[in-house]
């Protein structure tokens, strides 16, 4: 009881000390800061008190509570706010998707032009199978509800959304079934539908198909007039297909009688794209009408057509590497190497054939044209 007594006498004593020790810090503090400029945040003046620090509890806190909070436990009456749950689980399930209005005359549409789409393509898979009279039919019934699509859709939209590209693969499928099964007429009619419609960009080059289809028919004249009007309609950037044009205009030429002709137009193709076709056209034409120095010319520039095939050093090893004798054992008969035979296979064929064609009449004997 004594000790208790002198414990407590001298922690009363202590506390005037600890104020007054207070008191001298505070200020202290005031004379340090004496004359110092205020700091500037954010436009405003910070200014430091030199009273005592003062921490107020929080509001909504207890001190019974904080064993609680610290073991993982909260009171719902005192802490408000929403569970975490960044996933959204606890939302549900997403509501079903709305079901497709099959009677909507958009969704009408849209299932007949799907329709279309495999109508053509059944024709085109019919057609490469040989059953031509199926492509027909597919073709036409295509047609018909490729019409019934443009009436449906005029009376839902503006002429401007109809889809022409569905339109020209429609007509154009059905002109070639129609060729493809011998109907001429039938054949030339569409694609003169095609041709006169503006809205078609490139249905000129459909001439092309109706000069074949005259050059069928043995009608050579209009044959000559419907390639020499696509000729005109195809760009120059086009070359290959120019090329190809002017050579059924040559053959053309050759049928007709008109050699001439026929010349010229091989020479002109000689001399931008030179191939085998055309350089042995070339020579016949030259052999009909009997020009002996247009003959040896035509059959130089056959002969120096380039084959573009590899050599058959390429296919020879080397050396004793295995590797290498793999490789080569595996591109030797391969489908390019079996294409170049072909090619080179032609070739032969079209310089034999002309030569024993000229040598009897380039020169005064068969022996002497043979031998130049």
């Amino acid at each position: 009881f004594p000790a208790a007594l002198h414990f407590r006498s001298r922690a009363s004593g202590l506390a005037p000390a600890a104020r007054r020790t207070v008191g001298e810090a505070s200020l202290d503090s005031r004379l340090a800061t004496a004359g110092r400029p205020a700091l500037a945040c954010g436009g405003s003046d910070v200014a430091f008190s030199s009273g005592p620090l003062v921490v107020s509890p929080l509001p909504s806190a207890r001190v019974q509570d904080i064993p609680d909070v610290i073991n993982g436990k909260t009171n719902d009456r005192d802490y408000s706010g929403s569970a975490f749950d960044p996933l959204g689980q606890s939302r549900g399930p997403a509501p079903p998707l709305e079901a497709k209005n099959e009677d909507s005359p958009e969704e009408k549409i849209r299932q007949l032009e799907k329709k279309v789409n495999e109508l053509v393509e059944e024709s085109c898979v019919a057609n490469s199978c040989g059953d031509l009279k199926l492509a027909l039919e597919k073709a036409k019934d295509a047609g018909r509800k490729e019409r019934v699509l443009v009436r449906q859709r005029e009376q839902v939209t503006t002429p401007e959304n109809i889809n022409l590209d569905l339109t020209y693969s429609v007509l154009f499928n059905l002109a070639s079934q129609y060729s493809a099964n011998e109907m001429y007429a039938e054949a030339l009619n569409t694609y003169q539908v095609i041709v006169k419609n503006k809205m078609f960009s490139n249905a000129g080059r459909l001439k092309v198909n109706m000069g074949n289809i005259y050059l069928k028919q043995r009608n050579y004249s209009k044959a000559i007039k419907f390639y020499r009007m696509a000729l005109d309609q195809i760009p120059s950037v086009h070359k290959e297909m120019r090329i190809k044009i002017m050579q059924n205009i040559g053959i053309t030429f050759i049928k007709t009688g008109q050699y001439s002709d026929a010349i010229n137009s091989f020479e002109h193709i000689m001399s931008m794209a030179p191939n085998l076709k055309a350089g042995f056209n070339l020579i016949l034409s030259c052999f009909a009408i009997g020009d002996r120095e247009k003959m040896k010319k035509a059959f130089q520039k056959l002969i120096a057509v380039p084959l573009e095939i590899d050599e058959d050093d390429k296919y020879i090893s080397p050396s004793d590497d295995p590797h290498t004798n793999l490789l080569i054992e595996a591109i030797k008969n391969d489908h390019l190497r079996q294409m170049e035979r072909e090619r080179k296979a032609m070739a032969e064929k079209y310089i034999m054939t002309a030569a024993k064609l000229i040598a009897p009449v380039i020169e005064a004997s068969f022996a002497v044209g043979y031998n130049w």
